[in-house]
Order: C-alpha cells, then structure tokens, then sequence
C-alpha cells in the first residue's frame, strides 16, 4: 500500500529461490490477473485476490511442460483480453474472466499452427484495437512456409482406409486414370501422334509430366491461400468449392481481379472445348460416317453439322451438369470417368494381355452391365463391406468387370500360330 509495513509477499507461487517472476498484470473488478510460472519454464495465466489462497493458476492454456505466456494483458468490459499460444494454435488472440470456463480463444485469427501475434492491445471507447499478422507474403519462402504452416499443408493421408483421401486408393486409381484418360483419349493421345517420331513423343510426355508437377503443387498451395484468406477475413464459404475462387476474384479482389478472371476462365475454357470439339467430330465422322467414301463437298457438309451438334450436345451437357451435380466439378469429372473410361480401360488391358479371340456382337453387353455392376456396388458399397466407400477406385474395378466378362465370353484363337526360334 505504499509503505514498509504494508509490503508482504502475497504467495510464494514457485517455492525456492527461482521465483515465479510474475509480469504483465492486469485487474478485473476485485482480481489480479499476470503472467507467471509455477515450475521452470511453464508461463501461464495466475489470478489473485491479494492472498495466498487465492492466488492461483486459472488455466493450463497450453497444458503439459510448454508454456502459454500471456503477454499484452488489457481489460476490456468483463474480460482481461492477451495474447497466449495453446501449442496448436499459434500464438493468438485471448480472453479470460478469470475462470476456467470463461478463459476462451477469441479468434484464430491465422489457422492451423500460424501465429498473427496479437501486440498493442488499446482500448477506445467500445471497442479494442491491437496489431496482428495477416496474410503478408513478401516472396515465395513466406508463401510455402504459409501453406506448410497451415492445416491445409497435408497432402498423403494413411490413416483411414474408408477415407476418400486415403493414399494408396487415390494412387492406383491415378495411375490408371492417366492410362485411361490420357494414354487411351483421342483427344490427349493425338499431341504425342503428332509428334515426328516416337523419341519426341517420349520427351514431349516427360516435359509434360514435369510442367504438370510443379503446376499442380503450384495450384494446390494457391487454394490453400484462398481457404487461408477467407478464414482470415471471415467470408462465408460458399456452398461447393468450384465457386470459391469465383466469388474470391468477382467480389473481394477488386476489379482487375475481376477481369483477368474472367479472361483466364474463357481462354482456357476455349482452349479445352475446342480440343475436345475437334477430337469428338473427327471420331465420329471418320468411325460412323466413312468419310473415306465421301466426296469432299459433302464431306464440309457433313463436318460442319457435326461440328455444330457436338456443340450443342456439350451445352446440354454443361446445363444438366449444373442441374443435377452437388460435387466439386474435378470430382465429378473423375467419377463420371470411373463409368465411361473403364470399359476402354478393360478392352484395352483384355487385347494388350491376351490373345483369346472375343466374340464381337457380346462386347457391347459387357461394356454396358460393367458400368452398371459398378454403379449398384457404389451405392451399396458401405452397407455390403462395412463402411467402406468407393472413390475413384471405381475405374480398376469398372475395367476388371469389363476384362472378366470379355475373358468369359471368348475363346482360344485357334488360328494363333507359334514361332519357335532355335539357336
């Protein structure tokens, strides 16, 4: 109280001689609220009411030997607000009445284990003001050690088997939606035929494996920057992910944003559709039309209506996907593939690993009853085999159908002859 008689120790909180060096100190109506330690190095929030029993510890905000260390106590209405670190959250914004229930985090306001190290606590009128981090990516080293940081840096996952994101399923089922969408699609197959021989189409394959690399990781650690921007600036998600970057770019980055956008989405939307448009009316004008016997006047006639139906076909398509999807548009698009592309997968690995003659008019059957044996597993899958779900996976089975029924529906070729070759 100002003088000698009046100074005593209130508690002696770290008994020996290493003392509990307690700071920071704050008052809510009848309580003192600090910083100290009651063991070597273990800083937590402490409370007293000027004795010895009640001074005590509030909360372990960071429970075990690590400490919180409360730093920039404040009082703010009917709560002492500081800064701590739980050991998951970082070091962020806290608030405490000085009980156990009431001692909160107010806001993570960097998620995962980022700190925004919120500094300067002042309180004006209604409100509280204090410095923090935000999102400030000065070069590439802050934009990995951001996503790294961050809860959404795990990319294998191993621990669920009846996960969708459990690793092995999601590589097998990779690999061959590569084979099936790239290695057997007209449309992607036809940039390595163009190639002038087999060694340019090789080295243009493994250019292209490694452009892909770096851009997917690439493209994986910028949505992990939007998640982390929406979290900082608390948008609202939106109700599937395709419309994140959309509303991120439409409504919150501003107008320049707005149109690079717009400009980014149809050039590449062109460039896809354009591809895909040539491949599909060349397939089909050449598979079904026998363009060879055609003169070249009804040929252009031909390919231009062809061209135009496609078109319109695709429109339709992209209507009735809008309609009928409730998934993310690259999930979608894999999981259709599941269906369409195992078929082709089957026939191919069936022609590439035997040399049984098939009997053709059965083919088609096979090629529909796969798909359709595939379709009633999904959705039965977790009520047949214990929980378990089916994700892209669906394609190696899709194709083993399709292989199995081929390999059951044919015979030796009997015409095979045997070449034996002596040295």
């Amino acid at each position: 109280n100002g003088t000698a008689i009046g100074t005593a120790i209130v508690a002696d909180i770290f008994p020996g001689d290493t003392g509990s060096l307690p700071i920071e100190f704050a008052s809510l109506n009848n309580l003192l609220l600090f910083d100290a330690r009651k063991t070597e190095d273990n800083d937590e929030l402490f409370k007293s009411s000027n004795t010895a029993a009640s001074t005590v510890i509030v909360t372990e905000i960071n429970p075990g030997n690590a400490a919180s260390n409360p730093q920039s106590l404040t009082t703010f209405g009917n709560f002492v607000y500081f800064s701590a670190d739980n050991g998951i959250n970082g070091r962020e914004l806290y608030r405490s009445n000085g009980e156990i229930a009431g001692t909160t985090l107010v806001r993570d306001i960097l998620t995962g284990d980022l700190s925004s190290n919120p500094e300067n606590l002042t309180v004006a009128g209604n409100n509280l003001f204090f410095i923090a981090d935000a999102l400030q990516l000065k070069g590439l080293g802050d934009f990995f050690q951001t996503v790294q940081q961050s809860k959404y840096s795990q990319i294998f996952f191993f621990e669920d088997v009846k996960s969708n994101n459990y690793f092995w399923k999601k590589f097998l089922s990779g690999i061959f939606l590569v084979v099936a969408m790239v290695g057997l699609d007209q449309d992607l197959m036809q940039k390595n035929l163009t190639c002038k021989n087999i060694g340019e189409a090789q080295k243009n394959m493994y250019s292209f494996m490694g452009v892909f690399v770096l851009v997917n990781f690439l493209f994986l650690a910028l949505g992990a920057l939007l998640y982390l921007y929406t979290d900082l600036q608390q948008i609202p998600l939106p109700a599937k992910s395709d419309y994140l970057y959309p509303t991120l770019a439409l409504k919150n980055f501003g107008i320049a944003a707005g149109i690079f956008f717009l400009l980014g989405i149809t050039a590449s939307s062109y460039a896809s559709s354009d591809s895909a448009l040539a491949a599909l009316t060349t397939a089909f004008c050449i598979d079904f039309l026998d363009f060879k016997n055609k003169s070249e006047v009804l040929r252009q006639k031909l390919k231009f209506w062809v061209h135009l139906g496609f078109s319109v076909l695709l429109f339709i398509i992209i209507l009735l996907f809008k309609v009928l999807n409730n998934d993310s548009v690259v999930n979608s698009v894999f999981k259709v593939a599941g269906y369409t592309y195992g078929p082709l997968l089957g026939m191919f690995s069936f022609g590439l690993l035997t040399k049984r003659q098939v009997h053709d008019k059965w083919v088609p059957l096979v090629c529909i009853l796969s798909p359709l044996l595939c379709f009633i597993l999904n959705q039965n899958s977790e009520k047949w085999l214990g929980g378990y779900k089916f994700d892209f996976e669906l394609l190696l089975l899709n194709g083993f159908f399709t292989f199995t029924g081929m390999f059951l529906l044919s015979k030796r070729n009997v015409n095979q002859s045997t070449h034996v070759t002596q040295f």
